[in-house]
């Protein structure tokens, strides 16, 4: 029984110190997403390993428990401080959702729309058909500016707004999604840059990190005097080093609210949703909290939780 108990340590620590392994080999990817289960298996090990210390009067697997559970613990405590902004009649909400190959309820999506007064809109895999069954059940007149391309069945992204948007570029990489990036004109202008990338599974998981370290140079190239939000699905949570290149600088909206083990994957599956694969990212200039609230909402027919965000799009004051 010990020896398992040594097992299953060993197992839980080198799952753990997967987060900072940055290779897209060796299915590390897929071992890095179950990062909170790992989490939750050290301090389960370390309830253990105290009880088993106190009566058995043996301490050293209870110290190498600790050890190892302390680590999830030390990681998870910046998630969990709150960290937002109040809010003022210049925020904008900004909502992203992937729609499995068009196939989301627009009802659903319409009324989260309604609901938390989403004024940007940002879908993946949205189709020609996903996107008139939105239409017909009220989105054109909610948010009647519109750009991107669709595509079936993976393919397309689109963003939709109540404000005028400019398109500066429809990016793919190496054939991937479209991934558009485009001046939001809102009573403050900012940049959105829309993400969907590859998920790291098999041949792809290449192009997933070369897709990740292509986000990461543009954010790096925007000017820091410039607002900047990047919203989607990038198949990619914190536990990651090349998520974590591309949130340097930025705010990750549901972290900021201190929501802890935040869980957008899969919905809708025999497996529990565990793990965040969809984000809202923002950087304002000036400011350090530009979160007002966010939050997630299920969407039914899709894998993916829908996240939100208000977010206090305004460059803060500089007194002199």
């Amino acid at each position: 029984m010990r020896g398992l108990g040594w097992l299953v340590l060993a197992l839980t620590t080198a799952a753990l110190s997967t987060r900072w392994i940055d290779v897209a080999r060796w299915r590390v990817p897929v071992i890095q997403s179950a990062f909170p289960v790992a989490g939750c298996v050290a301090v389960a090990l370390l309830a253990v390993a105290l009880v088993a210390g106190v009566v058995t009067r043996r301490w050293r697997f209870a110290i190498a428990a600790a050890i190892v559970a302390a680590v999830p613990l030390a990681l998870s405590g910046a998630v969990v401080r709150s960290d937002t902004t109040a809010p003022s009649a210049s925020d904008d909400v900004v909502m992203f959702s992937n729609m499995r190959a068009g196939g989301a309820d627009p009802a659903t999506l319409v009324g989260l729309v309604t609901r938390h007064h989403v004024a940007t809109l940002v879908l993946a895999e949205v189709t020609a058909d996903g996107l008139a069954g939105l239409d017909r059940a009220g989105l054109a007149a909610l948010l009647p500016h519109r750009e991107g391309r669709t595509a079936y069945p993976y393919a397309g992204t689109m963003v939709l707004s109540r404000h005028p948007l400019t398109l500066r570029g429809l990016g793919t990489e190496s054939g991937g999604f479209y991934q558009p990036i485009l001046t939001v004109h809102a009573d403050h202008e900012y940049v959105l840059h829309a993400v969907h990338t590859y998920a790291p599974v098999a041949r792809n998981a290449s192009l997933w990190r070369a897709q990740l370290r292509a986000l990461q140079q543009w954010r790096e190239a925007q000017p820091p005097t410039e607002t900047v939000v990047m919203a989607g699905d990038f198949n990619a949570s914190s536990a990651m080093p090349g998520f974590r290149n591309i949130a340097q600088t930025m705010t990750d909206s549901l972290r900021a609210t201190g929501a802890g083990w935040v869980r957008t994957w899969p919905n809708e599956s025999r497996i529990p949703p565990f793990i965040q694969l969809d984000h809202v990212l923002v950087r304002v200039p000036g400011r350090t909290s530009p979160v007002v609230d966010s939050g997630v909402d299920r969407v039914a027919n899709t894998d993916h939780y829908a996240v939100w965000a208000r977010l206090s799009v305004a460059p803060a004051t500089i007194s002199s």
